[in-house]
């Protein structure tokens, strides 16, 4: 294995790669329909596509800082791109559903999406552990999927369409 990777963080990175890659395929196929959803069927279409992506909301919880400074420039520059091809495939989906979305308000719409990501994970996957510890300290869960979260930020920050 340490002949393609020299350190873990590399490993995590390539993992991180291949699930953004499918990803960003999803979301590809959700901007050929985007024209013509209204934005509630927008909104659960791209939700959907992160229903099956554990393994990337979790990777990138860990701390994607830390796994791209341990990472050499060649695999740091190839998650980039399939990075900013998701992001890309975003953008796609919002020009399509709506010629109003500027690329300002787009930038903004993807950037605040993408940040969302970064942190949504542990609202919705918890161990036994930490259950146990929230009931201790007397936190009030919520069941919460990742659907429902990605719906929620949502349906709040893309615009409905005249």
């Amino acid at each position: 294995m340490y002949t393609y990777f020299e350190t873990k963080d590399e490993i995590l990175l390539a993992l991180l790669e291949r699930e953004y890659e499918a990803w960003c395929k999803s979301l590809e196929k959700v901007s050929k329909k985007a024209g013509g959803l209204d934005r509630v069927k927008l909104v659960e279409a791209i939700s959907k596509t992160l229903q099956n992506r554990e393994t990337l909301l979790r990777i990138q919880n860990m701390n994607l800082y830390e796994i791209e400074l341990n990472s050499r420039v060649e695999c740091l520059a190839s998650f980039k791109r399939v990075y900013g091809r998701t992001f890309a495939a975003m953008s796609s989906i919002l020009k399509n559903y709506s010629g109003e979305i500027g690329d300002e308000e787009c930038e903004k719409i993807c950037l605040t999406f993408f940040s969302f990501l970064f942190g949504v994970y542990p609202f919705v996957f918890h161990t036994e552990k930490q259950l146990e510890a929230m009931e201790t300290a007397g936190v009030r869960q919520t069941d919460v999927t990742i659907f429902e979260m990605v719906y929620e930020l949502l349906i709040r920050i893309i615009p409905e369409t005249k």
